[in-house]
């Protein structure tokens, strides 16, 4: 007798695209799901095949959900433009991702444990992260990475942020970053920015963004331990004492003053002596790109 043969056939595609045909299709429909002012017509196995949390939620006699035809989900407001992406993506394992929808569809997929669309979404980010000071969103993921516990985001965030500072700073979402993470921020040595009183105006213009005004004092009590006052030139001391917000809050501002004075005050065998007696990370350059900070060396 000879030999049965074998072969291998893969219609893997034209079954997804079959299965893809019944996004919001009524068709075999037994849930819909209503997310904002839409309704989106959908099928518990796709549903709970996709995401344990869904599966919770339709099939187990604990949650009320799993006895009801409809089903009402309460979105942040981020994430309801992009949620019939997101259901899209369970039918089809397909989605087109922006710098606009990212962020969305990573908290949704957060959300509902959809882990191969999260790990898109942190890998999208990760490789988006350039662009100019008004597009970039880096202090937003980076909060968000923190948040959803990713670390491979974390990391090319925060990478970002520390080589890039002139531009973060200038970006709409860097009055957002939180009083931890900046305190984060302002103790790292690394940070490359032009100066430290560039350094201090973004921190002023954080202290004053009009979502944490009621806390301004609390918030420069907490903050201006990590500036490094000693590293301002002292023009650049004196111009910023002249500005309204020193004189609102000079005393806050004064024995930090005071101290960058005295220090500049010092001949060069003065100022190591001083730091060698008072180790702080006051008196430690950060990477400043300013001329000022560099070394000349003519030829």
């Amino acid at each position: 007798s000879s030999p049965t043969s074998s072969e291998d056939v893969d219609n893997g595609g034209k079954c997804t695209a079959r299965l893809s045909q019944l996004f919001n299709n009524p068709k075999f429909s037994d849930i819909t799901l209503v997310v904002g002012r839409k309704r989106f017509f959908a099928h518990k196995l796709l549903l709970a095949n996709a995401s344990d949390v869904f599966e919770q939620m339709l099939t187990s006699e604990h949650w009320l959900d799993s006895v009801q035809r409809e089903l009402v989900l309460q979105e942040p407001d981020d994430c309801i433009p992009v949620f019939a992406d997101f259901l899209r993506y369970i039918y089809s394992g397909q989605i087109s991702l922006s710098s606009d929808t990212v962020l969305g569809l990573l908290v949704l997929a957060d959300k509902y444990n959809v882990p191969d669309l999260k790990d898109c979404c942190c890998s999208y980010m990760g490789g988006h992260l350039v662009g100019p000071p008004d597009v970039t969103k880096a202090v937003t993921w980076y909060q968000y990475a923190l948040a959803c516990n990713s670390q491979q985001l974390q990391n090319a965030c925060l990478n970002y942020i520390v080589l890039n500072m002139d531009k973060v700073i200038q970006s709409p979402d860097w009055v957002y970053l939180d009083q931890e993470n900046l305190i984060c921020l302002l103790q790292r040595s690394d940070l490359v920015i032009e100066s430290e009183y560039t350094l201090l105006q973004a921190v002023v213009c954080w202290l004053t963004e009009d979502l944490r005004l009621h806390q301004l004092t609390d918030n420069l009590r907490a903050t201006l331990p990590f500036i490094r006052f000693p590293m301002i030139l002292p023009e650049h001391l004196s111009e910023f004492e002249e500005s309204e917000f020193e004189k609102a809050y000079h005393k806050f501002f004064a024995p930090y003053l005071l101290a960058a004075y005295r220090y500049h005050a010092l001949s060069v065998k003065g100022k190591k002596n001083h730091t060698a007696s008072v180790p702080s990370h006051q008196f430690m350059y950060r990477n400043y790109t300013d001329d000022n900070y560099s070394i000349h060396v003519d030829v």
